[in-house]
């Protein structure tokens, strides 16, 4: 008989063994799973592949730009001009007449047709910034990015 509360205790231990080793497997299934998943990045140090951001614009927008076209038609422009850096920037704070002045010749170099024709504005705004560029080719300083036309006025006479 004795031999038999010996076999009894024996199972009875395994099988309570058994069991603490079925609910921490169970826990670890339950809890460890989730946490392993939400912190599985952390530790995979995984980055996004994002581009590097752009340079954000420079804007410099001169003074209203007034002309007479070779036609006669009376014209009013406001330019905005992405320029590349700050030493751009100061020159055309510092130098604001001429850049008007070069505006206006360009302005009066078009006619009506030519301001209003399909691609006008944006054949414009090309020679606008070629004439910048050049002038800033002259000073030594990097060429403008671009040369927007913002609003144009025209005024027959």
């Amino acid at each position: 008989m004795a031999s038999n509360s010996i076999d009894d205790q024996a199972s009875s231990d395994t099988e309570t063994s058994g069991r603490w080793v079925a609910i921490l497997i169970l826990f670890l299934v339950v809890v460890g799973l989730p946490l392993l998943v939400m912190n599985g990045a952390s530790w995979l140090d995984v980055k996004p592949t994002i581009s590097p951001p752009r340079p954000a614009p420079n804007w410099v927008m001169p003074e209203l730009i007034k002309a007479t076209t070779s036609d006669g038609t009376i014209v009013t422009a406001k330019v905005a001009i992405d320029v590349a850096d700050s030493a751009s920037r100061t020159m055309f704070a510092r130098e604001g007449g001429q850049l008007v002045f070069m505006l206006q010749v360009v302005l009066a170099a078009r006619s009506e047709e030519e301001l209003t024709s399909k691609d006008g504005l944006e054949q414009l705004s090309k020679d606008l910034r070629r004439q910048v560029n050049g002038y800033l080719k002259a000073q030594d300083l990097p060429p403008v990015k671009s040369v927007v036309v913002q609003d144009l006025f025209l005024i027959k006479s």
